[in-house]
This record gives C-alpha cells, structure tokens and sequence, in this order.
C-alpha cells in the first residue's frame, strides 16, 4: 500500500491504525505493527490512532491528558504530519451517577498542541467512529480544508452521527449517517432530521500554545 501511495503521488492520506477496536478487540497482528510504523505512517497527512492504538504505536502507559500529548510527541516523531490522538476510552462511563464524562482529543503537528474537548454521549451505536472521523476528516483535505479545520468538521459531523443514533438489534449498533435524511419518527426515510438531539454537547477548541 506504502508504495502505491508513493507510485500515484497521492496529496493527502488519512492513516486509521486499526490496531484497536472502539469495543476493545484487537485488529492487527503484532507482526504487522512495525510495518505501520515504518512505512504507512511516515506517509500521513494526518494519523488517528485511540488510546489503545497509541499505546500500541508508543509502548507509553495513558492515563491522562498529558500522557496523550507525550503520545502525540512519539508518534509524531515516526514521521506523520499530523497526529489526533482521539481520548474517548479515557472518559469511562458515569451516565448512570448523573455525570457526563468528557472527552479529549490531542492535535499535534510539530510545534503547540490543540485540544479538542466534547461530552461524551450515552449510547450504544458506537460502531464505525474512527472510520467516520478518518473518512470526514480526509473529505474535508480534499476540499482545500486546513487540517485543524478538518477535524473539527469531521468531528461535529460525528457528533451528530451519534445525538441522532438509530439503535437496532442488540448490543453496538452503528453510527447514524443518514441523520439528515431520516425524519424524525423515521415513517418516510427522508428530510425532517434532527441535526442535534437536546443536550447535545457543547464543542469546544482549545489551542494550547505551550511549547512541545
């Protein structure tokens, strides 16, 4: 893959490490972990790994946002532009004592650090949200975004993806893409969407200009 990227000179690659899944299972060998290291991820535009993944790429323990920010140094240092450490398997969840955890995500391209902070939202539709993100953000490079710029889209477009879910079956279900063309009792499957449920979370950018 490395080296058709290199062959068709493509301008803007989105890397997702899926190493880790959103549920915690593993998705990638060990064998194949150096790999990304050493030949995709030197590559991206902009690299997304969670927690888990950037325990994988680091080998560092996570336990807070600091510990995000050393991981965003490390995998950086791999030769990705840009990396986003996406924090939401820091949040825990505390829906059922009345608290709404939050959630960090950490931009690192080089010089200060960008924080990202959402409330998580309590559902189960949760399948597909790093390819989501990876896929919007990559959308939004290509239509002459900024990176920084791309994210923050691409994670609103999640948000909504997520106030809007749609369970179905048991356990996790997917995100909800279709929000926008789902009325609201779902009878007919077009217009009337919701854009944000009630209560959905503020979302917040703060740059951090300290140095790296």
């Amino acid at each position: 893959m490395a080296g058709k990227i290199r062959d068709h000179e493509l301008t803007y690659i989105v890397v997702v490490p899926v190493m880790v899944a959103t549920s915690g299972d593993r998705l990638l060998q060990e064998s194949a972990i150096d790999a990304l290291k050493m030949s995709l991820i030197p590559l991206a535009t902009v690299v997304t790994p969670n927690i888990d993944e950037a325990i994988a790429l680091t080998g560092l323990d996570i336990h807070n946002l600091e510990d995000m920010k050393e991981a965003a140094q490390q995998i950086h240092k791999l030769g990705a532009q840009t990396v986003l450490i996406k924090g939401g398997h820091l949040a825990g969840v505390r829906f059922e004592t009345g608290t709404t955890p939050q959630i960090s995500d950490v931009l690192f391209a080089g010089e200060a650090f960008t924080v990202f902070k959402d409330s998580q939202i309590p559902n189960t539709s949760t399948h597909g949200t790093g390819c989501t993100l990876s896929a919007e953000i990559a959308a939004g490079l290509s239509r002459g975004r900024p990176v920084s710029d791309a994210i923050a889209d691409a994670k609103a477009y999640l948000t909504d993806t997520l106030s809007n879910s749609f369970p179905m079956g048991k356990g996790q279900g997917p995100v909800n893409h279709l929000f926008g063309w789902w009325s609201g009792n779902g009878a007919d499957g077009r217009g009337g969407a919701r854009t944000q449920s009630p209560g959905s979370p503020d979302r917040r950018i703060t740059p951090d200009d300290r140095p790296a």
